[in-house]
């Protein structure tokens, strides 16, 4: 995909470096919250024209997810 998702840390990294806030997280039912634990979908602003995005995560492989990046 091009992307490492740190849940924990709210950011999507690219391959190339650049960063990408995650700026909302949402449960199995649809509703908002806070918690990265509780996540199923992401949503995010891509640059560079500021559209807003959202991907499921339980499309991802396991590898596309990390508890922290190093």
């Amino acid at each position: 995909m091009g992307y490492r998702f740190d849940l924990e840390n709210r950011v999507a990294v690219h391959e190339h470096g650049f960063v990408v806030p995650i700026i909302d997280f949402y449960d199995k039912f649809g509703d908002y919250t806070e918690d990265p634990d509780e996540a199923v979908v992401i949503g995010m602003v891509m640059p560079p024209d500021g559209m807003y995005v959202t991907l499921d995560l339980r499309d991802l492989g396991e590898d596309d997810i990390v508890t922290t990046l190093q």
